[in-house]
């Protein structure tokens, strides 16, 4: 349990709160506060503010003007090629990597105010790309993958203090070892008893909630009225999800598990579409995600599949006839439950793929093939809509018309 006590200096006082950093996670975690609600959190910031790195890492690489120069920066020192491989740390890097890169940077340097060089701010718990001190620190170990972050936290100061607040709280007891020491200290301008300790924290919560219900209210609103807050909000999920589903260096199995997940949001961007199972395991088939077709629209009844199974691959190669006969065994299987399916390949198809698919159509069964390139396309074009990308997919290979380039052999 935490201890509290009072250090008494003459007329001054303090109340600490003494437990361990293990032991403090854990209370934000029974809080909501876990993991995964900062990944979360910051994932649905982190598109733009990863832009605006990007762009002045791209910008240092082509040479900026003397004027946009960060006084005291070692430009001289910063080559195209250092520059590059920062940028291309950064776009592989997922939520979860940038914070355990925040996380290391804190422990590697403690609370370092990086930006003072650049910046005329008391604080920074973490480093901007544009207020580094020193240009050679782009290149250290988890430097690019935390400058984003940074940007977040940094102006987040003035635009959302708490929210900071608890991002910073939860870095440094990450980033400190799990049995050592923790103290939270009250001050005597605020907290004279124990009581008013608690009463402390008790009215802290209670401004975070009360912002929170005013910011939900007007949330709701805004995406109940015409839906582009709405709309915009899953674009964004979904090209983070289809970036972070890309990254080279992920293993096999995380690049599998990151394209299910995007399929899972792909779908649920369709109104009707309800993901019911995901890597449902039985003792003849496993199936990466099972969909119920409620679509109120005649062309998804038409199609006379109640269910639709969804496979995903995210192999480096074409996926073979091979996996289109283990799919169409899965669909045989349930009758006419799920006459439908959907393949997802990031590498397409082979030839030999494509033809079997088509030959499915002489037993009323339709498997739907969907590319990388399909998705590019979609993820490319900001006022494309995902219901009507996923039908002409669907029109164009229930006809039997089948891209030019799919009828080319891998």
């Amino acid at each position: 349990m935490p201890s509290l006590q009072s250090n008494d200096r003459g007329e001054e006082s303090t109340y600490v709160f003494g437990t361990n950093a293990q032991t403090a996670l854990g209370t934000l975690a029974r809080l909501g506060l876990s993991d995964a609600y900062f990944e979360s959190t910051w994932a649905s910031f982190r598109s733009w503010r990863r832009s605006i790195a990007l762009a002045y890492m791209d910008g240092m690489k082509m040479g900026c003007s003397e004027s946009a120069q960060p006084p005291g920066a070692a430009w001289s020192r910063r080559t195209p090629e250092a520059i590059e491989r920062a940028i291309l740390r950064l776009e592989h890097a997922s939520p979860s990597d940038e914070i355990a890169a925040a996380v290391a940077i804190v422990q590697r340097h403690g609370w370092k105010d990086w930006n003072s060089n650049f910046l005329d701010r008391e604080r920074s718990l973490l480093p901007t790309v544009q207020g580094l001190p020193n240009a050679t620190d782009l290149g250290a170990e988890h430097m690019a993958e935390s400058v984003a972050l940074g940007g977040f936290l940094y102006d987040g100061q003035l635009l959302y203090p708490e929210i900071v607040a608890l991002f910073e709280l939860y870095i440094l007891l990450r980033a400190t070892p799990p049995m050592d020491p923790v103290k939270f200290t009250f001050a005597s301008e605020y907290v004279h008893t124990a009581e008013d300790a608690a009463s402390c924290l008790t009215s802290s919560i209670g401004s975070i909630a009360d912002k929170v219900r005013l910011y939900n209210h007007t949330f709701v609103a805004l995406t109940d009225g015409q839906g582009v807050l709405q709309r915009r909000l899953r674009r964004d999920a979904l090209c983070t999800a289809w970036q972070t589903a890309n990254v080279d260096t992920l293993t096999a199995q995380e690049k599998g598990v990151r394209l299910e997940q995007f399929a899972d949001l792909l779908l649920a961007d369709i109104d009707g579409l309800m993901v019911v199972e995901k890597n449902l395991r039985t003792q003849t088939a496993e199936l990466d995600l099972v969909v119920q077709n409620n679509v109120a629209r005649p062309f998804w009844s038409n199609l006379g599949s109640p269910l639709i199974f969804v496979e995903c691959k995210n192999w480096t190669k074409a996926a073979d006839v091979r996996e289109a006969r283990a799919l169409e065994s899965k669909m045989r299987a349930r009758g006419r439950v799920a006459r439908m399916s959907i393949f997802l390949s990031v590498s397409g198809f082979t030839k030999a793929f494509t033809d079997h698919v088509a030959s499915l159509a002489r037993d009323d069964l339709l498997l739907v093939s969907i590319q990388g390139e399909d998705v590019g396309r979609l993820i490319g074009d900001s006022k494309s809509d995902t219901t009507k990308w996923l039908e002409t997919i669907i029109a164009t290979q229930a006809s039997g018309r089948v891209s030019r380039a799919r009828k080319k052999a891998r």
